[in-house]
């Protein structure tokens, strides 16, 4: 079975899930803040709690849900395009859209956002431009970095 695999395909991977980490994470903090903190009692205490929160989170998750998202985004794409290939690659995106949330079922509601949030922005990035290089990817590492590094500087001048 031939592999239909545009020049910049890895590379658009690793984009969305440095994208698709950083909303991830940044949304997940605002749902649930670090388990240790106490209910904020007023908007700037919450507002210390986010700063607090993102470092924690981006630093010891986001490199394994990159890995996580980009290998499970082979896998499914892979797998539809294998379901869909007698039909020209009709629904492909319907397949891979169903293996993408099975993959993400392994945490259940955080890890499936976290699968929903990748497939879109996958799918964002893949009508928006043909080809992808590293380029792009090593400017797509540099926003979750910059994030981490910024609410790292927040927490650590409020703390």
């Amino acid at each position: 079975m031939p592999v239909r695999k545009t020049p910049g395909y890895y590379e658009r991977k690793l984009v969305a899930g440095a994208l698709a980490g950083t909303l991830l994470f940044l949304l997940l903090v605002f749902i649930q803040p670090l388990p240790i903190d106490s209910p904020a009692s007023s908007w700037s205490n919450s507002l210390q709690q986010f700063a607090n929160a993102i470092p924690v989170y981006m630093m010891y998750i986001t490199p394994a849900a990159i890995i996580y998202f980009v290998l499970t985004s082979l896998i499914s794409d892979r797998a539809a395009r294998y379901l869909t290939r007698r039909k020209n690659g009709h629904n492909e995106w319907l397949f891979a859209l169903i293996f993408h949330l099975i993959f993400g079922l392994i945490l259940f509601w955080y890890t499936l956002a976290a699968a929903l949030f990748f497939f879109v922005i996958d799918r964002m990035l893949k009508k928006w431009r043909d080809r992808y290089s590293y380029k792009h990817v090593l400017l797509a590492m540099v926003v979750p970095f910059f994030t981490w590094f910024i609410f790292m500087m927040i927490a650590f001048l409020k703390g």
